[in-house]
């Protein structure tokens, strides 16, 4: 019997049917209240080859079959595809954690870079080097899937294919023998999956700021102000990192999600909140806009 066994065993008498119900949020609430007693979950740990895999499959070498009439060079796209992968995974490590990976070795769908070319996005196809056992091996995929199992970050795999099938025989290889027997694969997805990379807009496509329900700034860090048309000017709590400071828009020029105190508490799916997060928020910065801001 493992550790993570043990525990569940020990906690067990606490939960109506006997055990943890992941499906039912009261378990799970529940869990990570136990959890939380016993270990520090201020974020994921991570495995040192977790770090190494990020640096390997995290520098692109080539993509294979570029289009050579795209208005954006072939390079220009891998450091938006660097920079992005880079930034995902840093917001990934920041998360406290992953409750399904207890019961899971879980396969997280992390990133997968589509071209808009000709009205159509495709998938790109990359190449990278890396390195097992000593010996450099060269890997092709189109889809990044982060490896998490016990609230770990194990390894980045860069696939071939994102369906299910290719996914669950991967994760059975890198199979981790520390933690006893072997779990049951759950493949889940981060919300901004795939990431469609365009050339830079016309400017009869370029958005109005004029049209955006807050107020525009350069950035949003914690403790500054943010108004937004709808709910009033507020404190913004926390915000999405896309380097070294909080709230530092990503190279798009935008901020993932941007988490406000309004003072308006709410009940929102039979829950009490007392903040609200607005997601995809432009920067002044962003040349998706019209015309820059003043904050």
């Amino acid at each position: 019997m493992d550790i993570l066994e043990k525990f569940l065993n020990s906690i067990a008498y606490k939960f109506p049917k006997g055990y943890p119900d992941m499906k039912d949020p009261n378990d799970v609430e529940l869990l990570h209240k136990l959890l939380n007693e016993v270990i520090d979950l201020e974020e994921l740990k991570t495995k040192p080859h977790w770090d190494e895999r990020i640096k390997e499959r995290g520098t692109i070498l080539d993509i294979i079959s570029f289009p050579k009439d795209y208005p954006l060079s072939k390079q220009e796209v891998i450091k938006q595809i660097e920079d992005e992968l880079n930034r995902r995974a840093i917001n990934l490590e920041k998360l406290k954690e992953v409750p399904l990976s207890l019961p899971y070795k879980i396969g997280y769908k992390l990133f997968k870079p589509l071209l808009n070319y000709n009205g159509k996005n495709i998938s790109l196809d990359l190449k990278v080097e890396y390195t097992v056992k000593g010996i450099k091996k060269i890997g092709i995929g189109n889809s990044f899937v982060a490896v998490i199992n016990n609230d770990t970050l194990i390894t980045l795999l860069l696939l071939p294919s994102d369906d299910n099938p290719t996914i669950e025989l991967s994760l059975e290889k890198h199979e981790e023998r520390e933690y006893g027997k072997p779990k049951p694969i759950k493949i889940i997805s981060s919300s901004n999956y795939e990431f469609i990379i365009t050339p830079k807009p016309e400017s009869s496509q370029l958005i109005k700021i004029t049209d955006l329900p807050y107020k525009v700034k350069t950035s949003y860090r914690p403790g500054t102000t943010f108004t937004h048309d709808k709910y009033g000017t507020g404190t913004i709590i926390a915000a999405a990192s896309a380097g070294t400071r909080s709230g530092e828009p990503d190279s798009r020029g935008i901020v993932d999600w941007v988490e406000v105190d309004f003072g308006k508490p709410y009940v929102l799916g039979g829950q009490f909140k007392k903040t609200r997060t607005i997601k995809d928020v432009y920067t002044s910065i962003s040349p998706d806009l019209d015309s820059p801001a003043a904050e």
